[in-house]
Order: structure tokens, then C-alpha cells, then sequence
């Protein structure tokens, strides 16, 4: 089966095939339908259920075939201070440019934030000062203790491009380490859908899906209770984006996440931080958006997890 890159492509392949074996079957008089076969041995009304069926595994989520069920979770290694970050009227600007005006917040271990706003509005410089990498000049800003903070952006410049996928992950082992328990090199890159051949191409011959792809694979094997995730979504095909998703959900730690997908963002958040410009920020607790605080069947908040929105609905009925 193919396996499409992006939701458009997949969507322009499932119109084609409808418009395809609709018209082809309007064609054939009504009495034969049932009864004249087909090259395929089937009748025609047989071979347009045939092929309305594999649009319909398409939607179902096919990639399973390929990516099989995931069998590893993130390790957030040793738990942060339950508070992450407390602001108190917090402000900071650039000379003239006001980024964040008298904001104040609490943000707990666990907690899930997707920061939302316009390019260029402050989210990165915000994380910052989450992070304590930059001091507020008006106000406060207490960070918590026992911070293990993994960035994915880092990962970004690290990547040599000489190194094969294979090297770049393991650093020389076969194994890595993840949730505690030790993974062949080999197998881990397949759940972030690399086929073995690939694992002994350069970095330079990646496509920028696959190098986000890899950027994962490596950031999860870092020990943190806190990740930050900028735009971690961009060039990754459908199948990754729903392995990230099921990854962060079920994540023990805190993670603040900047993405323009909104779709993204409401699977995965519990909060969100929207940047309304000339210094406001807005918290909500949860979001409007997004789906209800909860947390992993062993935390102290035992609220379940809802299941997540659907990525894509087909907008007539198969």
C-alpha cells in the first residue's frame, strides 16, 4: 500500500478513487450490476465494494501495517518539583517591544501547555524566561527544582551531516535506552517508520520529514521531565504526527509545545497560552480548545485521558 506523505495527498487519492469507480459503476445498466462479471471474477456491484473498501482501511488507519503498535513510552526520568513555574505580574521587553505585561501563572508538573500566537510575537522568548535562560524585568519568576530539560530545536543543529541515521541514534551502541529498557538501534528507528535500509543512509540524504523523524527518535531517548517542542510537526507525514500525539499524551512529564496545527495542539494539550500581542497573554485552564486536564493512570489526578479528536473525517459518506 502507498503510503502518503501528507493529509492533502491522501485526500486528492480518496477523491480520485471515488470519482473513479462511482462513474465507472453509473455506467453499467442496472441489470448487469449484479450479474455481468468483471475481469476480476466479481460483479460489478462486488468490485465497487471492493474498492470503496480500501478507501475506507485508508481512513481506518492502515498504518498500522507499517508502523505496528507502539511498545515503548517516554521516560521522564526523575520527577521536577511539582511546580514548574510560578509568575507573578511578570513582564519583559526587548527596548520599546513589550513581549509579556504584568502576566501571572502557575504552571504544575505534568501540565501540557501549547503556546499560540503569531510568528514573531514572543512564544520562544516566553520559554526562556519559563526556563529561567532569561530574568524578567518587571515582576517574578520561581522556577522549580530537579529540571531535566530536553529541547527539540537542539537536536536541530547537533545533527552531523556524515553521520548515518544508524550512528546518529546510537552514538556507536546498537542499543539505546528508552523507558528504562534497552532497544535495538534497528527496531526503535522503525517505529519512527525508518526501513532498515535506511538506517545506513547520511543525514544529508534525508528529506526534511525524515530528519524530523530522526530529531524525535533522538530526543526521546534523553532522560527529561520537561520538553520543549517547536513546531515539531513540520514535513512529518500523518503516521508520525498520530505516533507524536500517542507519545506526548501519555508523556509523565511537562512539555510545552509551539505548533501552528491546531488539530495537533487540541489532541495533546491540557492548557494553552495565547499571545494576543503588545505584551498580553491569556491562560486558559483548559483550554477552550483543547482536551480536559488529565493525567497518567498513575499520577495523583486520576481523571482519564478522553479519546483523541479524529484527524480527518471524509466529507460525504462512503
Amino acid at each position: 500500500m502507498k503510503h502518503y506523505q501528507s493529509k492533502a495527498e491522501l485526500t486528492a487519492a480518496i477523491q480520485t478513487a471515488l470519482d473513479k469507480y462511482l462513474a465507472e459503476f453509473a455506467d453499467i445498466p442496472e441489470a448487469a450490476r449484479h450479474t455481468r462479471a468483471t475481469d476480476s471474477g466479481k460483479t460489478p456491484s462486488e468490485h465497487l465494494a471492493y474498492q470503496l473498501g480500501w478507501v475506507t482501511a485508508l481512513l481506518d488507519g492502515e498504518r498500522r501495517e507499517r508502523q505496528g503498535q507502539v511498545s515503548f513510552k517516554l521516560d521522564s526520568g526523575e520527577k521536577s518539583g511539582k511546580i514548574v513555574a510560578e509568575l507573578e505580574h511578570a513582564s519583559f521587553a526587548y527596548g520599546n517591544k513589550l513581549i509579556m505585561n504584568d502576566f501571572s501563572a502557575v504552571i504544575q508538573r505534568g501540565d501540557k501547555i501549547g503556546l499560540i500566537g503569531a510568528n514573531g510575537i514572543g512564544k520562544t522568548t516566553f520559554l526562556k524566561l519559563i526556563l529561567g535562560e532569561l530574568a524578567p524585568t518587571g515582576g517574578k519568576i520561581r522556577l522549580g527544582s530537579k529540571q531535566e530539560v530536553a529541547y527539540f530545536d537542539q537536536f536541530r543543529s547537533a545533527l552531523n551531516e556524515n553521520d548515518t541515521v544508524f550512528y546518529t541514534l546510537g552514538q556507536g551502541n546498537d542499543y539505546v535506552e528508552i523507558g528504562g529498557k534497552k532497544r535495538h538501534v534497528m527496531g526503535y528507528l522503525e517505529d519512527f517508520l525508518f526501513h532498515p535500509a535506511r538506517a545506513q543512509s547520511p543525514v544529508s540524504s534525508l528529506s526534511g520529514g525524515e530528519r524530523n523523524r530522526l530529531l524525535l527518535a533522538k530526543l526521546f531517548t534523553r532522560l527529561a521531565n520537561i520538553l520543549v517542542l517547536d513546531e515539531p510537526t513540520n514535513d512529518l507525514d500523518i503516521d508520525t504526527q498520530e505516533l507524536l500525539e500517542e507519545l506526548l499524551r501519555d508523556y509523565a512529564g511537562t512539555v510545552f509545545l509551539v505548533s501552528h496545527d491546531r488539530m495537533f495542539l487540541d489532541n495533546v494539550i491540557t492548557q494553552s497560552i495565547v499571545f494576543e500581542g503588545e505584551g498580553r497573554l491569556k491562560k486558559t485552564n483548559p483550554s477552550p480548545t483543547a482536551r480536559p486536564s488529565c493525567r497518567t493512570k498513575n499520577s495523583a489526578n486520576s481523571t482519564p485521558c478522553p479519546t483523541k479528536s479524529p484527524r480527518w473525517k471524509p466529507n460525504r459518506p462512503i
